[in-house]
């Protein structure tokens, strides 16, 4: 089949406790199949992660410096509010297709609800747009993560693609992308420093089995390429050294691989 399309949202929180939401929205195009999607993990500080997935896209909208997501299905309603957008960024183009980013807040103040509980911190937004297949990507790992200092002064975001077209990108404060070193224990650039003092595990699994959850029978419509993606996704207390001062935060930072099509 072609015509492949992706819509992928991506929104998250970390409250001063601890306290972590993760939200997903997306909508998949793929020759005559069509299909939405929402899910969201959640975790307490000291606690295991929870995950929760529907077939519903839910809503999403943009109003001045205010991103909101709502999910009735999965008892999640919020607002990011005032983050520092970064440019849309073209990740791939190829003849296999193209995949552009789109960052809408850096650097969110968060006000949201999720199972009838209120929750507030700080958080990011992103969009994914892709016509590329997963399983035709031209790299066969990626390190993505954000920081956002507790003050929300500062603010780091990185994509590191490794594979047959290497590329690498590291946003700090927004400012135009420069190009850094990320491994287990932070993100380097010429002018700034990130460590991870300590992290927690928030997804650790093969991607179409958690993503699916109950909905796990449709794994075998996708093709084997797709099937052998595995994500690592943890949130980490983290510092952030630079121009001679350091800043205290959160970061969510994960590694996904793609097994052999």
């Amino acid at each position: 089949m072609t015509g492949f399309g992706l819509e992928k949202w991506y929104l998250d929180c970390v409250s001063p406790d601890g306290a972590v939401l993760v939200g997903y929205a997306a909508r998949l195009k793929w020759g005559p199949i069509g299909l939405s999607y929402g899910a969201k993990i959640t975790k307490e500080r000291g606690g295991e992660p929870s995950q929760r997935q529907s077939l519903s896209f839910g809503k999403v909208s943009e109003r001045g410096h205010t991103i909101s997501w709502v999910n009735d299905r999965l008892k999640v309603s919020g607002e990011w509010t005032d983050g520092a957008p970064i440019a849309t960024t073209t990740v791939v183009d190829e003849p296999s297709g193209r995949i552009e980013w789109r960052c809408l807040g850096a650097s969110c103040a968060v006000d949201l609800r999720t199972d009838g509980r209120a929750m507030a911190g700080t958080g990011y937004v992103e969009r994914l747009t892709m016509t590329v297949p997963p399983w035709k990507l031209p790299f066969t790992e990626l390190r993505w993560g954000r920081f956002i200092s507790d003050d929300r002064r500062n603010h780091m975001v990185w994509t590191d693609m490794r594979g047959r077209t290497p590329r690498n990108w590291v946003w700090v404060n927004s400012g135009e992308p420069v190009e850094g070193t990320v491994d287990i224990e932070g993100v380097r650039t010429e002018n700034a420093e990130l460590v991870f003092l300590s992290s927690d595990p928030l997804r650790g699994d093969n991607v179409a089995r958690t993503l699916l959850g109950r909905f796990e029978f449709l794994r075998k419509l996708l093709p084997k390429g797709l099937r052998s993606i595995r994500e690592d996704k943890q949130v980490s207390s983290c510092v952030l050294a630079m121009d001679g001062l350091e800043s205290t935060g959160s970061s969510i930072n994960e590694v996904v691989t793609w097994g052999p099509a």
